[in-house]
C-alpha cells in the first residue's frame, strides 16, 4: 500500500521515502542538534519568500491568469 510518500507492507512496516531519509540525516549531520521543525521552519520561510517573489513578477502573474482563464473556457465547454 501506498499513499504517495510512505510505503507499507503486509507485516504494516513503514518505508520512509528517500527525501524525508535525506533530510534527517542533513539535520543530523549539519545542524548539530536543532530541531527538525526547525529546518522545516526555515524551508517555509524561503519558500514564502519565493512565493512573494514570484507574486511581485508580472510574467508569472501573467501565467497565471492565462491558466485560470483556460480552466474557465474548460468549464464552460462541459
Amino acid at each position: 500500500m501506498e499513499n504517495g510518500n510512505l510505503k507499507v507492507d503486509e507485516q504494516y512496516k513503514v518505508t520512509l521515502p528517500p527525501n524525508l531519509i535525506t533530510v534527517l540525516e542533513y539535520d543530523k549531520k549539519d545542524f548539530e542538534g536543532a530541531t527538525l521543525k526547525n529546518f522545516i521552519d526555515d524551508v517555509e520561510c524561503e519558500l514564502s519568500d519565493w512565493e512573494i517573489e514570484l507574486y511581485d513578477d508580472p510574467h508569472f502573474m501573467d501565467m497565471m491568469k492565462m491558466r485560470r482563464d483556460m480552466k474557465m473556457m474548460k468549464m464552460m465547454k462541459k
